[in-house]
């Protein structure tokens, strides 16, 4: 359910709806690709606090508000109020959205014998599959009634989710903590530090050929005159 609405939702939803936003005079093609911008600057953020709030908070707290927080961004954008507004929630989506990617997933594998986390590990990515395979179907059915449908849609699906990820911390007995090892660079050879920053540098490069194509694709392909 993290990855589900983490990615799926909270991420991949907001493409199609992109050239809805220009066609309804909503936003200017210009302000809905920085809307998009602004939903990565939220990841960037998550992913850099999503290990403070786990220490801080207790875990079913931080998924908790996490999957409200990505809820509230559709159901609070339901007409044009402004861009400001729309950038601060678009934001808020990516911050809850990396926490959850972040904590969940570190969650999910710390509870699991270690024999069956190679499956709870594909696990993982099935929720991402999963909720890019409803923004790329279910999305666009809304958009044939209306935009705000489509908000109400998105806010849904995340409350669901959140139900059903709430519903199985309250099954546990006791919830396992995500092991912390310092500020993680502690014991690390200069190969492994080495090894980590090439991951790191692979990710970015992935980054920057991913985001244009999976923000400004769709806008591409209903604006360019055929």
């Amino acid at each position: 359910m993290a990855t589900f609405v983490g990615i799926g939702v909270a991420r991949f939803a907001y493409t199609p709806i992109i050239p809805v936003l220009v066609e309804a005079n909503w936003f200017t093609a210009t302000e809905a690709a920085y809307l998009g911008a602004a939903n990565l600057l939220g990841y960037l953020g998550g992913a850099i606090g999503a290990h403070t709030l786990s220490e801080r908070y207790k875990l079913r707290y931080v998924l908790g508000g996490a999957y409200i927080a990505v809820a509230l961004s559709f159901f609070l954008c339901l007409s044009p109020i402004g861009f400001a507004w729309f950038f601060i929630w678009r934001f808020v989506s990516g911050f809850a959205g990396a926490t959850l990617m972040v904590v969940g997933p570190s969650l999910a594998l710390s509870s699991t014998p270690a024999s069956q986390r190679p499956a709870t590990g594909a696990m993982v990515f099935t929720g991402i599959g999963i909720g890019a395979f409803l923004s790329a179907t279910a999305i666009p059915l809304f958009l044939n009634v209306g935009l705000v449908l489509a908000w109400i849609g998105l806010g849904g699906l995340a409350v669901a989710a959140g139900l059903v990820a709430d519903r199985a911390f309250a099954g546990l007995k006791s919830l396992p903590a995500i092991p912390h090892a310092g500020n993680g660079s502690e014991g690390l050879t200069a190969a492994q530090k080495w090894s980590i920053g090439i991951v790191m540098a692979a990710y970015a490069m992935d980054g920057v050929g991913f985001v244009p194509h999976t923000v400004f694709w769709v806008d591409y392909l209903v604006s360019t005159p055929v």
